[in-house]
């Protein structure tokens, strides 16, 4: 592993296999979920406390809303608690819901403030809040953050890897778009998603145009979105699937299979995970290390150019 921390420090990446067995890329997640990090001999969320630097701070804080905390609490716990057996030093912070993008004080469940420590949130606006403080270490910073839940940037800045492939993906903004670049390009069966989207929210799979007519298009609801080649995978056991792979510091930390009777396969939408096959593993291994340097090379040779504007999209000054 890397003696330097980078930037793309926990990152989960998401790949699909054809039935030839060539790997494609689908998207990187800054915050990866807590149904890759459990069950993994690998113990990624341990591993990524070893590398932190618990001399400087003293501190790890797992900050959730309150609404996330309610719905999803055994995952939340489960960060918080193999964080806590592995340093001794994690604390957990809960936001009320109308207060996470405001806060700029953070207090933890025993009420007690927080001063100091390496933040590890999903919530850009909280990493913002506290980026440029020296006594806090934010675990994946806004920017890549926003670089990672960037589908349409982060395909091209992968497209010319050597051990995996990337789907054809544009940016769409209507269906007459979307009419035309399917018809350009031939691209049936493909996928519509939110460029920023995440848990598989908004994503419809069009086989025909008369998908397309069930499909409402509202940019202001979702955000940009992007239109992507769908890679037929072979089904297992009557299931799609694709294969999420972990990586702590550019380092290959295992991953899982999700299989689902959608074609989307996501666990906030009913998919169910299972252990990624050793055969897969060493292709996989090359194909995840290969994405993280290339994502790793992009920000640094553009880190003096790369700004958030107050919306956390990415600005080229």
């Amino acid at each position: 592993m890397p003696k330097k921390l980078l930037n793309f420090l926990l990152i989960g990446l998401d790949f699909v296999s054809d039935k030839n067995g060539n790997l494609y890329f689908l998207e990187a997640n800054s915050f990866p979920g807590t149904g890759t990090l459990k069950s993994n001999r690998y113990q990624p969320l341990s591993k990524l406390c070893k590398i932190l630097n618990l001399k400087k701070y003293k501190n790890i804080i797992n900050i959730h809303s309150s609404r996330f905390f309610k719905k999803n609490r055994s995952n939340a716990l489960f960060r918080y608690q193999t964080m806590k057996k592995a340093t001794g030093k994690a604390r957990l912070c809960i936001i009320d819901e109308d207060k996470i993008n405001t806060t700029d004080k953070l207090i933890d469940i025993k009420h007690k403030p927080i001063t100091e420590g390496i933040i590890f949130t999903y919530y850009k606006n909280i990493k913002n809040r506290f980026f440029n403080n020296s006594k806090f270490f934010i675990i994946n910073s806004p920017v890549i953050s926003t670089i990672s839940l960037n589908k349409e940037l982060c395909s091209r800045i992968v497209k010319k890897a050597r051990n995996f492939r990337v789907p054809k993906t544009f940016m769409v903004e209507n269906k007459t778009a979307i009419k035309k670049i399917i018809r350009t390009n031939n691209l049936f069966p493909c996928i519509i998603k939110p460029i920023n989207g995440s848990q598989g929210e908004h994503t419809k799979v069009l086989r025909h145009l008369g998908h397309l007519k069930q499909v409402k298009i509202d940019i202001k609801k979702t955000g940009p979105l992007i239109l992507q080649e769908l890679i037929e995978t072979p089904k297992k056991n009557n299931l799609f699937w694709d294969i999420r792979t972990i990586m702590v510091n550019g380092q290959y930390c295992g991953g899982i299979i999700r299989q689902s009777k959608k074609s989307i396969c996501n666990l906030h939408q009913g998919g169910i995970k299972k252990p990624i096959p050793k055969t897969m593993e060493t292709n996989l291994k090359k194909a995840s290390e290969e994405c993280i340097k290339l994502l790793e090379n992009y920000y640094n040779k553009n880190i003096n150019s790369l700004t958030l504007d107050k919306n956390n999209k990415i600005l080229h000054n």
